[in-house]
């Protein structure tokens, strides 16, 4: 163009459309780094639930690991109880046989004494 050869610039219209392409792709640069950021943040914040219900899952564990052997305790303690009461009941029946025994040693001597 004439203006060209003249050392003008060209059309401000021109310009302002270069203008106008950089100025939306520095607007889309930031647009992408803020979703970026965005997307780095959500993975964070994803880890972060992951290890949590991971630490949560552990914890189950452990207090399900307790349960357990909560109750295999009070199942050996209730098994010793039984057996105790087991052996108790043995021995008031030996008792009550003696205490029978001796009754009838009484009953006797009374009765020879009579």
């Amino acid at each position: 163009s004439l203006s060209l050869r003249h050392g003008r610039l060209p059309p401000p219209k021109l310009c302002a459309s270069s203008a106008d392409k950089t100025q939306a792709a520095a607007i889309e640069l930031r647009a992408a780094r803020a979703a970026a950021a965005d997307a780095a943040n959500a993975e964070a914040r994803l880890r972060s639930m992951v290890a949590a219900a991971h630490k949560s899952g552990e914890e189950l564990a452990a207090e399900r690991d307790a349960a357990r052997a909560e109750l295999s305790r009070a199942r050996e303690d209730l098994a010793s109880e039984r057996e105790e009461a087991a052996a108790a009941r043995a021995l008031a029946a030996a008792d009550i046989e003696a205490l029978h025994c001796q009754l009838d040693d009484l009953e006797r001597l009374v009765a020879a004494h009579d």
